[in-house]
């Protein structure tokens, strides 16, 4: 179970890296996901945190559920969003047109999503399938802890004394 768990919180950091590498260039200039969407930055780490509250022991299958939902977002924001409208993009094309709310057909650029996005998705699906495996996966039986002597050791006492 904690393999697994680490498995995952792993697979959740990789995601975080994943978000701020370079996934559009405009121009000269390459933007990473955590600046096209500010959200993207923080869903990684929203989902590090419901795993690392899931070491507690409450909640557990929840939290993980959570987590794989706040993974699996990562993977909807990079595929639907409109890269070409980010504030990042615009303040770009601006800086290279002289044109306010410049468009890339302004500046005669046409803008592709990099490879970085397909793979952040694909890593973000795969947490995702990891939380859900984890939750319908049946609880481990717990191992009975053998009962400890509760009595005083009269021996260390007296020799105390």
């Amino acid at each position: 179970m904690k393999s697994s768990l680490g498995l995952l919180a792993l697979n959740h950091a990789l995601l975080w890296v994943l978000v701020n590498t370079a996934w559009l260039s405009v121009g000269t200039e390459e933007l990473t996901g955590s600046q096209l969407s500010n959200t993207l930055n923080l869903l990684p780490a929203i989902s590090l945190i419901m795993i690392f509250i899931s070491a507690y022991k409450k909640l557990q299958r929840t939290l993980w559920v959570g987590s794989g939902i706040s993974s699996a977002m990562v993977a909807v924001i990079a595929l639907t969003s409109d890269f070409a409208k980010s504030p990042a993009v615009v303040e770009i094309l601006e800086n290279l047109t002289g044109i306010q709310n410049a468009t890339p057909a302004d500046a005669g650029l046409i803008l592709t999503p990099g490879p970085m996005v397909w793979i952040s998705s694909g890593v973000s699906v795969l947490a995702l399938g990891m939380s859900i495996f984890l939750t319908l996966r049946p609880p481990q039986a717990r191992v009975q802890q053998r009962e400890t002597q509760t009595e005083d050791n009269r021996s260390l006492w007296d020799e105390q004394e």
